[in-house]
């Protein structure tokens, strides 16, 4: 049960610390690009513990497929960001 619990806050605190980061890019954004990279590197890892762990198809494909798009979401979104800071005139 401490495993869960554990697991649980860790979980819950890296959301905390990627909404902290959220609030200023410029200068967070190796932080960012490093979770983005971390995430999109899960994706195949969690495919391989899941399925030689024997967890279901669905949940195998679920977890590895979601954190793999969340990795990409971050590197898109802040690439994205970055392009448009540059091309922004300032007022």
């Amino acid at each position: 049960m401490f495993m869960i619990r554990q697991a649980s806050y860790t979980y819950g605190m890296h959301g905390v610390s990627l909404w902290v980061l959220a609030t200023n890019l410029n200068r967070f954004r190796p932080l960012v690009k490093l979770n983005g990279i971390a995430y999109l590197l899960a994706g195949p890892v969690f495919f391989v513990i899941d399925y030689s762990s024997g967890m279901p198809m669905w949940w195998t494909i679920a977890d590895s497929l979601g954190c793999a798009l969340m990795g990409a979401a971050l590197l898109g979104l802040i690439r994205h960001e970055k392009d448009h800071t540059e091309n922004s005139s300032p007022l």
